[in-house]
């Protein structure tokens, strides 16, 4: 699979555009915002759903597996500064299985919550309301398999440059610091439909990040952009509630904190219902600006 990083731009007479509308990024983040909106109830519950489902799993996983660790490592004399090297081996082994598998299973659940969200977003876009049920049961019809594509997309964005950050920092630390953000930049905008095309055409794994890297193919600039403006109206957003909420707790220290938790959650599910229907919003503007395919024909596969 070749990432490659185009900043190719087509013009209005680039033939290779055939779609009937140009892709454009705030078009994009105002549909997104619309398609979150129409769907507000529904969405903001899916999003407590799984973060209060990953909660529970990394309570869970965490007691069993950390505690234990912690129990041999006590047992081993831990407590005492004692610990044989048996012992210590016990306690890490246990501690990394545990690690792996909470990070797994939090991942799976974050994916249920992606494809739930990311269904009901091409139900909208098509002119239906899926439902709460509907959207979860599809989810989770979709969860391992998105998984897949999940975690090969992490391992590309996230481990490889930081490896290659690693490699190059032991020359110059800023360097290496420079080339894996900048890594992790192109290879974010490069595959970052690719699980709307794991949701949605389910071609596997690796076809869906190779799916990927062809749609956003002359778009990546723009795709940038996206992500420069979307940062730039959270920040601001977020310092608009901070000072209302500096004000409020000004005239009363209860009513802010109040009104600051509250603010607080709805926000975070506001912004992770939203972050998971961006993706989805961005494949269909990628499909219809690349290849002029109608959102029918898109969302037929639910059917």
């Amino acid at each position: 699979m070749s990432l490659r990083f185009e900043f190719v731009q087509h013009g209005e007479g680039d033939m290779s555009a055939v779609g009937s509308q140009p892709f454009s990024a705030t078009g994009v983040i105002g549909q997104s915002f619309a398609v979150v909106s129409r769907n507000l109830g529904g969405f903001l519950l899916i999003a407590l759903v799984v973060v209060i489902a990953m909660m529970i799993v990394g309570g869970i996983i965490g007691g069993i597996f950390f505690g234990g660790a912690m129990m041999a490592g006590m047992g081993g004399g831990l407590g005492d500064g004692n610990m044989d090297s048996a012992s210590m081996m016990s306690f890490g082994i246990t501690a990394v299985i545990g690690a792996i598998l909470m990070i797994v299973l939090i991942l799976a659940i974050e994916q249920l919550g992606v494809a739930a969200i990311t269904y009901g977003a091409v139900q909208d876009l098509r002119g239906r309301r899926a439902l709460v049920g509907e959207c979860l049961s599809r989810g989770l019809s979709l969860m391992f398999p998105v998984l897949g594509v999940a975690l090969l997309y992490t391992l590309i964005v996230a481990a490889v440059p930081a490896l290659v950050g690693y490699i190059v920092g032991l020359i110059s630390d800023p360097l290496g610091r420079t080339v894996s953000s900048v890594l992790q930049v192109i290879a974010s905008v490069i595959l970052y439909v690719a699980i709307p095309v794991a949701v949605i055409e389910r071609p596997g794994t690796v076809a869906s990040l190779k799916r990927s890297v062809d749609l956003t193919g002359g778009h990546r600039w723009r795709l940038v952009g996206m992500f420069l403006l979307i940062g730039l109206i959270m920040l601001v957003a977020g310092a608009a509630i901070a000072l209302v909420v500096y004000l409020l707790v000004s005239i009363s220290t209860t009513l802010g904190f109040i009104v600051a938790f509250i603010v607080g959650i709805a926000l975070g599910l506001f912004v992770i219902a939203y972050i998971a229907a961006l993706p989805a919003v961005t494949y269909y503007n990628l499909r219809v600006a690349k290849e002029g395919i109608d959102i029918t024909e898109i969302a037929g596969v639910f059917d």
